[in-house]
């Protein structure tokens, strides 16, 4: 820690200097500003900023507003000029004749106001219409949760599975572009939260919305081959008391009650969430394993109905405080709790080559699962005098728990599925898990007003550590006794520690954008398998460089080129070496020999905007090195076991399409396509890993408003065509929802949503290794009917003591 903070120190100083020394190198003039939103008087990042000639309206500048709304031009031969501001979802503005006289000058425009698209200036002001689901920035794209009609009754995790490039399968994993390796955040730091299903549980109406970024730079954290996913919670800043209360009913027994309330003044923001979701539904699953021997053919048939009860409970409080204009400081608490309760019945069928039946038995299985997870967070902003900078500071903690018991049983039967005189078995399990993260982050911007040009630097410590007990006995049937036994019985404890510091570089040339970053890192993994009184260390330093390139064509047209280095680190759970024995013929370990993956990756982008269409696209290609890969292995007795190993190198490009296309004032659209072909290269060891192939996956989203904008239609499309593995590949997988809202006031609305209408949706595979092959096939209850009641209370108003940090005037239109 001490390390990363005295290079965040040498950073500041060197360019602070570097600033002073260069500052009176170039003489331009400077016009500089920031936009808020009318209504909320939050800070709008992204509002793109062009700056033309009076003369002949040629295009003489543009820039882009960073996360505090701010923007900053330099002015070279130009006297005479105006600026126009625009921001999708935003009614653009104009400010014409503005000039400058032969002086070295700068124009501070101070605050500028843009008005939503969807909003109109009463004397109580209301919201009337809806703003964009989809937004798109230059390094990432933000998902308006509150806006896609979809999310009726669900969980944050379906709510990913919603956006472009996202897929979520049947266990909660998440990838993006077709890799499973994204770094999931909470309000942009690492959370418990996120571990073991976490966001399953999690209501979608307590998120926001989400920001997906593909190709980070050297200020967030090199994990994730794919990039980053931040999921940001509901946190109202609107003047005043106001709240909303929210239920939700669905077909096979599910219900979802949430709760806000906020209170803000001038001084203080106060705010809470509470919500409950209670769910039954099924888990079933079928499958086939065919292995060639010496001897012949063996075929494992498998079925396992299943039921699956989920209750969670989530309550997040916090609060801001305004100590002065410049400077806010915030604390805040989040807290999960959560139970499962699944149940099913494996039926294991052999068969010799002749289709002969000779061995069948059934284990039937009942696993109670009951976690916490407890986030604590305080972070500190100050924004500098005149304009010059922020300096920011957040620590978070978090814990999590989780207690699990199963009770198993086995019974044989004989070919005419009679119970055998072969004894009947009973186990059971009971593991205790616990894990504990902490972060703490320090960052500060400056901009040099003469250069154009930005400084960033930080440092950031990571701590994580994870504590699993698990125990097994056997029922003794002489004794009537469970006794221990040695198919699950370990400790093992992990702990991560990652040290880092970063310093990055932007500056702008008219028509020109770039920026540069390097991120230094030290990182130490070690998982201790306690029982053997073995750790195994694997301590690392790198560096991580990334480049950001942007040029605007014209006043609606954008090109850009990105670059990253970025690392993969095998986690926890993908290092713990000891055997998952739940369904014995399909085991589950780690490896905790796994070294880290390392990751080029190049992004080519292009976006353009028009009054009715907004499109962005990209090609990217990513490349490998020890790639870390899902491994099946086969062995003799038909028992498979799915464990983690590195293969030599992988290749990754592709191409991701987003357009948003509004023809009519009630009628918009989004339509996504994400492919990319894959191909992995393993030169030695065992297994069939040298697999290639084209994956494609695309989404629609239409909505209709009608009934005077008071009532909307939404129909929601996804489909995925096979998706290649390093053994094999994932079968298609599709799924139409579609649902509906209605409006009584500005109080009450009700809603309606009917997901997977035609019950497509699951998880299915085939992989194959030589002489053997293995079909699955998961489902899962997902086709429901929801309806919602929503009550809203509370006034949307914006008085002239609205807007802080008023220095400096405020512009209006």
């Amino acid at each position: 820690m001490k390390f990363a903070l005295f290079l965040c120190f040498l950073f500041t100083i060197f360019f602070s200097n570097f600033a002073q020394t260069n500052s009176s190198s170039v003489k331009s003039n400077i016009v500089k500003g920031q936009i808020l939103d009318t209504l909320t008087a939050k800070n709008l990042e992204f509002v793109s900023v062009r700056l033309f000639s009076a003369r002949d309206s040629s295009v003489v500048g543009g820039a882009l507003t960073d996360s505090l709304g701010k923007f900053e031009l330099s002015v070279f031969k130009t006297k005479r000029f105006y600026l126009t501001f625009s921001l999708v979802g935003y009614s653009s503005k104009t400010i014409e004749n503005l000039s400058f006289n032969d002086a070295n000058i700068s124009y501070d425009l101070g605050k500028i106001s843009l008005k939503s698209s969807s909003v109109q200036n009463l004397t109580e002001v209301k919201v009337i219409g809806q703003l964009d689901v989809f937004k798109t920035g230059i390094d990432k794209k933000i998902y308006n949760v509150s806006e896609d009609l979809n999310t009726q009754g669900s969980s944050a995790s379906d709510v990913l599975n919603n956006i472009p490039s996202i897929e979520v399968d049947q266990d909660g994993n998440i990838s993006l572009r077709g890799d499973g390796n994204v770094i999931i955040l909470v309000d942009g730091r690492p959370s418990t939260l996120t571990i073991n299903g976490g966001l399953q549980g999690l209501p979608a109406n307590s998120v926001e919305r989400i920001e997906v970024v593909t190709n980070p730079s050297a200020k967030y954290d090199p994990d994730g081959t794919s990039g980053i996913i931040n999921i940001v919670l509901k946190k109202s800043k609107l003047r005043g008391i106001n709240g909303a209360v929210s239920t939700t009913l669905g077909t096979g027994n599910l219900f979802n009650g949430t709760g806000s309330v906020n209170v803000r003044t001038s001084k203080i923001n106060v705010f809470a969430n509470y919500s409950y979701r209670y769910s039954e539904g099924y888990r079933n699953f079928d499958g086939k394993l065919s292995r060639g021997t010496s001897l012949g053919t063996t075929l494992l048939e498998q079925n396992r109905p299943g039921t699956h009860l989920r209750k969670n409970q989530n309550l997040r409080v916090g609060f801001d405080y305004y100590l002065t204009n410049t400077q806010t400081i915030g604390f805040s608490v989040n807290h999960a709790l959560g139970y499962q309760d699944r149940f099913s019945a494996l039926n294991n069928t052999f068969y010799d080559e002749d289709r002969l039946l000779y061995s069948n038995w059934e284990r039937k299985s009942n696993d109670i699962s009951e976690d916490e997870n407890l986030d604590f967070n305080v972070n500190y902003r100050n924004e500098l005098k005149n304009n010059k900078g922020t300096l920011s500071a957040d620590f978070t903690t978090s814990f999590g728990n989780e207690k699990n018991s199963g009770e198993y049983s086995n019974e044989y039967f004989l070919n005419n599925y009679v119970s055998s005189t072969q004894s009947y078995i009973n186990q059971r399990l009971n593991k205790k898990e616990d894990n504990n993260v902490t972060t703490g982050q320090l960052d500060y911007t400056t901009t040099l007003t003469k250069q154009k040009a930005r400084i960033e630097v930080g440092a950031k410590v990571i701590l994580r550590n994870q504590n699993l007990d698990t125990k097994s006995e056997t029922l003794n049937d002489s004794l009537n006794l469970y006794l221990s036994d040695t198919l699950a019985n370990f400790r093992y404890k992990y702990v991560e520690q990652i040290t880092s510091a970063y310093a990055i570089w932007g500056q702008q040339f008219g028509k020109w954008k770039y920026q540069l970053g390097i991120r230094g890192e030290y990182a130490q993994q070690i998982p201790y398998l306690i029982d053997q009184d073995k750790r195994i260390v694997n301590d690392y330093f790198n560096l991580f460089p990334s480049g950001h390139l942007r040029y605007d064509l014209n006043k609606k047209r954008e090109l850009s080129l990105s670059y990253s280095k970025r690392i993969n680190r095998a986690n926890s759970y993908e290092l713990n070496p000891f055997t998952d024995y739940s369904d014995p013929l399909n085991l589950r370990f780690g490896n905790p020999y796994l070294t880290p993956e390392f990751i080029n990756s190049f992004d080519l982008g292009y976006s353009i905007e028009k009054d009715k269409i907004v499109f962005t696209s990209s090609i990217f290609y990513r490349s490998s090195t020890d790639v870390i890969q899902r491994v099946k292995v086969f062995y003799d007795d038909n028992i498979t076991a799915t464990t983690y190993g590195n293969i030599d190198k992988s290749q990754s490009y592709g191409f991701e399409a987003v357009l948003n296309y509004k023809p009519l004032k009630w009628f918009r659209n989004t339509l996504s396509f994400n492919g990319d072909r894959i191909e992995y290269f393993n030169a030695g060891g065992e297994g069939n890993f040298n697999n290639s192939g084209f994956n494609l996956g695309i989404k629609y989203s239409g909505t209709v408003d009608f009934w005077k904008n008071t009532a909307s239609f939404q129909v929601n499309v996804r489909y995925n065509t096979p998706r290649i593995a390093a053994q094999g590949k994932v079968l298609p997988r599709s799924a139409i929802d579609i649902s509906g809202d209605k409006k009584f006031s500005d109080h009450w609305s009700i809603g309606m949503r009917l997901s997977d209408v035609f019950n497509t949706q699951g998880f299915s595979y085939d992989f194959q290794q030589q002489t053997v092959r293995q079909t699955g096939n998961y489902k899962w209850l997902t086709r429901r009917l929801y309806f919602t009641l929503t009550y809203k209370f509370g006034k949307l108003e914006i008085g002239k003591k609205e807007n802080r940090n008023s220095a400096g005037g405020e512009v209006d239109f």
